[in-house]
Parts: structure tokens; C-alpha cells; sequence
């Protein structure tokens, strides 16, 4: 294997997100696929035209390969790819309606063919089995087929009360991992995160991390030009802890709440109670406090650059 490689999981994601024209939902969706280290994402019903789609990516998902409607928002299938995948694309095959998207290429250095598929509601049989006809003549490597063919393949199973939705979408996402060498992961570069320099709390154990450095290393055998450039790696260790402390609880606050959610979404379904309901409303609305904190970082960070 190549020095550039080493073994890593590639984790593909599918979903029907019943439209992202809302410049929310990108960012809510690209920081999900994230925090699930998703390699690759499947979108079914992204609602662009073809034409006035929005740009759909970040430096986290740099790649991304669109099938809009060329009359109006409607349908529209989307494959995007994360940063750390070195995909290279050698052709695409685009459906004018947006029902479907096939691309081929390779992944270091090995061929894949990744397809997205849309079935309408009606006509679904034939529709797929065109669709399917067309990708046979396409495909080349190894073939992720991915999408939603509004077909219940198994009837005991995907009709069932059982499944439970998550998030926006009344569907839920589907993901699979499979053992695949990439590219190493770039070097990643802290930044700080400005919300901590409000913060009460880290404002005072700051102050005492500054002043217990400078009592101890003020002395007149060492240069104050010294004392104070290292100050500077003393203070960026010491928010590096914070942010990581800060960012670990909130990851833990968001996973608990997403399984309460999906908990009592469950129990809902089976007992219709206004009390549950209650408490879904207002787990969900503790989810969506914490994302929008998040998505105000984006807001504040964007102002650099307009």
C-alpha cells in the first residue's frame, strides 16, 4: 500500500431531507453528517432547480454532485462527498427530472460507481426498472446503489410502527461502513471559539491560570520578553482545554437529547398522550437551542468574510 493511504472506515449516509432551501437546514445538515463522520452522503428531495440551486458544500464537504429539476423545486437527488474521501470523478449521468444521479471514479486509486435514486410515487416498478437498465450500462468498480424507491421491499418490515423518524425529515437515514484505504487526514487547526472569552465561569479560571503563570515564572534571571511569549502557548493550552471540555459536554447533551427525542417519539406513536407530547416538544426545543448556538458561531465566523 502507498505511504499516501492508510486504512480507514468509509461510511455512506442516505436520506430523504424533504428540502433544503432554508440556508438552516445546509448547515444543520452538513455539521449532522459531520459529527457521524459520514464519508459520503446520499440527499433524495434537496427541492433545487436546475440553475438556482445554492451551494451546497463547506470545507468539510468540499464535492458534491447534483440532479436538480430543470423546471421547478421539486424532486432532486445530491451526492456529497466529506474532505477526507479523495474521490476523483471520471463521468456522471444526470436525470433532467432530478430522480436520479449515477457518478463514477475512483477512491484511492480503486474504481466505484455511487448512484442515487429517486422513484416517483406513482409508476414506481418501471421507473426503477428503466433506472436500473440505464445504470447497468454505467457502472464500472464497485457499486453503492443508494435512495429512496418508495417501495417497501420488505412489507412485514418497512411498513411496520415500528420505524422511527429522525430530525426534519419524515424519513430515516440509512448508513452503512465499509473498510476502505484513504488519503491520512490533513493536520487540523484549532480556532478559537469566541463564545468562551463571554463566558463568566472560563473568564475566572483564566485570570487564575494567568496569574498563578506569572507568579511563578517572574524572576529576574529570566527575560521578560521570554515570560511573555510563553505565556501565549500557556493561555492557547489552556482555552484548547476549555473548548474540549466545553465541546465534550455538548455532544454528550446533544446525544442524550437526540435518543430522549427518539425515545418519546416511540411512546407517542404508541400512546397519542398529551404528556408525551409535551415532553418531546420540549426536548426538541432544548436540541434546537443548542444547534442554533452553534449555527451563530457560523454567522460570526462569515462576518470575516463579508
Amino acid at each position: 500500500m502507498s505511504r499516501k493511504f492508510q486504512p480507514a472506515p468509509l461510511r455512506f449516509w442516505s436520506n430523504n431531507i424533504r428540502g433544503l432551501n432554508i440556508p438552516e437546514k445546509h448547515t444543520q445538515l452538513l455539521r449532522t453528517l459531520w459529527s457521524q463522520r459520514i464519508s459520503v452522503a446520499f440527499l433524495q428531495e434537496t427541492h433545487f432547480k436546475d440553475g438556482c440551486a445554492p451551494a451546497l458544500q463547506d470545507k468539510r464537504f468540499p464535492q458534491g454532485f447534483f440532479a436538480n429539476h430543470q423546471d421547478s423545486k421539486r424532486s432532486g437527488v445530491a451526492i456529497l462527498f466529506a474532505g477526507t474521501v479523495p474521490f476523483q470523478c471520471t463521468a456522471t449521468q444526470v436525470d433532467p427530472l432530478g430522480r436520479y444521479l449515477f457518478i463514477k471514479g475512483t477512491i484511492a486509486e480503486r474504481p466505484y460507481t455511487l448512484a442515487n435514486v429517486y422513484c416517483p410515487n406513482r409508476g414506481q416498478h418501471t421507473f426503477r426498472a428503466r433506472a436500473i437498465a440505464r445504470l447497468e450500462k454505467f457502472k464500472e468498480g464497485l457499486l453503492i446503489l443508494a435512495g429512496d424507491l418508495n417501495t417497501p421491499l420488505d412489507p412485514r418490515v418497512d411498513t411496520s410502527r415500528d420505524i422511527v423518524i429522525q430530525g426534519d425529515s419524515d424519513h430515516s437515514p440509512v448508513s452503512i461502513q465499509f473498510q476502505s484505504p484513504l488519503f491520512k487526514q490533513k493536520e487540523r487547526h484549532w480556532r478559537l471559539n469566541e463564545t468562551i472569552l463571554s463566558d463568566t465561569k472560563c473568564s475566572m479560571l483564566t485570570t487564575q491560570v494567568l496569574t498563578q503563570y506569572f507568579e511563578t515564572n517572574t524572576a529576574p534571571e529570566v527575560s521578560p520578553l521570554i515570560t511573555w511569549e510563553a505565556h501565549k502557548c500557556v493561555v492557547r493550552g489552556h482555552y484548547i482545554n476549555l473548548c474540549t471540555q466545553r465541546k465534550r459536554e455538548n455532544t454528550r447533551h446533544i446525544l442524550e437529547l437526540t435518543k430522549r427525542i427518539t425515545e418519546l417519539e416511540t411512546t407517542h406513536k404508541r400512546e397519542l398522550t398529551e404528556e408525551v407530547y409535551l415532553h418531546l416538544t420540549d426536548a426538541r426545543r432544548q436540541l434546537s437551542d443548542i444547534l442554533f448556538q452553534e449555527l451563530l458561531k457560523v454567522v460570526r465566523r462569515s462576518h470575516r468574510y463579508f
